[in-house]
Parts: C-alpha cells; structure tokens; sequence
C-alpha cells in the first residue's frame, strides 16, 4: 500500500460522500456529493464496475485529479403568491430534474423562471399560453425572485413583478448591491422549453433547424454568403455588358 514493496498488487481507492457536515458531525444536505470519484465504465454493469477497479490508474479518479468546469447555476427561487405561493425553492447543483405528482407545479417552476428572467418563447402561441398561465397561477402583482451564480463567480438576484403590463424587472448583485441593467439573456442565458414546445419542435423540422442553428455562430458564414452573392451580381452585370 505505501508503494515500497512493487510486489504487492496495488489496490483501487475511491472516496464516496456521507453528507457529513465536517465540523458539525451532522449529515446535511449541503455536503451531499461534496467528496467523488469518477469511474470510466464502458458499460454500467458489475462487470464494468469491476474492471475499473482492476485498473485503476487508467479508470478512476478522484476529485481533484479532474479539472472541474465551473458551469453558471440556479440557487433559488421564491415565489410571493398564487399558486406556489410563499414557495422557497432551493436548487441543488447536484441534482437535475424536478420530481413530483401530476398537477404540483413542476412545469410552473420552469415557467415562473423564464418570466423572472425574461427568456420566454419565440412563438406567438405559447407566448400567449405563458402570459395566461401567470395571469392564472402567479396573479397580479404576484413576485418571482431568482438567486443564481455566474460561473465568473458573480452572485445575483433578479426579482420580477406580474402586473400584466411591463412586468418590471429588477436585477442586483448580491454581493456589491450594484444593479444590473442590461440584457438578462447575456448575463444569465437558459434554454428552457415547455412540454407542448418540445411537441412542436419535433414535428417541424424549419424549428428544429432553428435550434441546432441556435448553438452555433453563423454570422461569419452569413457575411460570406451575403459577399459572394454580391460578387455574382456584379460579375453578371459585367457579363452582360460586354
């Protein structure tokens, strides 16, 4: 185990979380996944699991073998009234989906986020859908409040008021209190889609083009096209008056 004896078959060690608070001695939320392994299985089987542990040193890592990306995160959100109403939602950076009972609010989550920050769909009729939904379930005057973190580090809150007009939005800095008055899809951009926006998506394919043009810079190949179709025009001109 030291290393000294090369004889000795090295052993695999991974580090697993008890979400045991370190000075507390009390298990917290907070601590869940604070200490992980990486396993590089190329099935996720017992038989997978059991060669990396028969090469370790090629398939599995510890924490801070891996550089981490640090990725831009939702902390939480605290809806004033309707029908989340005094809901204080706290997002943890471990977890990825929204479980709950049909009718509990899971999709009103997803919209009362885009409304606070000001992202919501490009079509016409899902738009009107949204604004009815929070006309019905965060009700006028109704508050949305989102805490997230930047992945520069920057700590913010945007709060948004329903009043079914301007929908005022008010961002800040959590840490210097300076206000944020700019385009909240440059600061804080999401991709968020409802149920029926995803339905749509699937069944028309100019839509779903659109998105996978979404994730990519075109400018560069537009500007190009717009100059070589100048170019043709001008050549033809010349063509045509000799």
């Amino acid at each position: 185990l030291n290393g000294v004896y090369t004889e000795y078959r090295k052993l695999a060690v991974y580090q697993v979380s008890d979400n045991i608070d370190v000075n507390t001695g009390r298990h917290c939320l907070s601590q869940i996944g604070a200490h992980f392994s990486f396993f590089k299985l190329d099935e996720v089987t017992l038989e997978g699991l059991r060669q990396c542990f028969c090469d370790p040193d090629v398939r599995i890592r510890q924490k801070g073998d891996l550089e981490i990306s640090r990725l831009s995160k939702l902390t939480r959100m605290e809806i004033s009234q309707g029908f989340l109403a005094n809901q204080n939602i706290c997002f943890h950076e471990g977890l990825n989906s929204i479980v709950g009972g049909k009718g509990t609010g899971k999709s009103l989550i997803i919209e009362f986020l885009r409304f606070a920050i000001n992202q919501p769909s490009k079509d016409e009729d899902l738009l009107a859908d949204h604004s009815r939904k929070l006309e019905k379930r965060l009700e006028s005057f109704g508050k949305v409040a989102v805490d997230f973190e930047l992945a520069t580090g920057g700590k913010y809150r945007v709060t948004r008021t329903y009043d079914g007009g301007e929908n005022p939005i008010d961002c800040v800095n959590s840490e210097s209190g300076e206000v944020y008055q700019g385009d909240m899809s440059i600061l804080f951009p999401i991709l968020a889609y409802s149920q029926n926006e995803v339905i749509k998506i699937s069944e028309d394919e100019a839509a779903q083009l659109r998105l996978i043009d979404s994730f990519i810079d075109t400018s560069v190949f537009k500007e190009e096209t717009r100059r070589l179709f100048s170019d043709l025009k001008k050549n033809d001109r010349e063509t045509g008056s000799l």
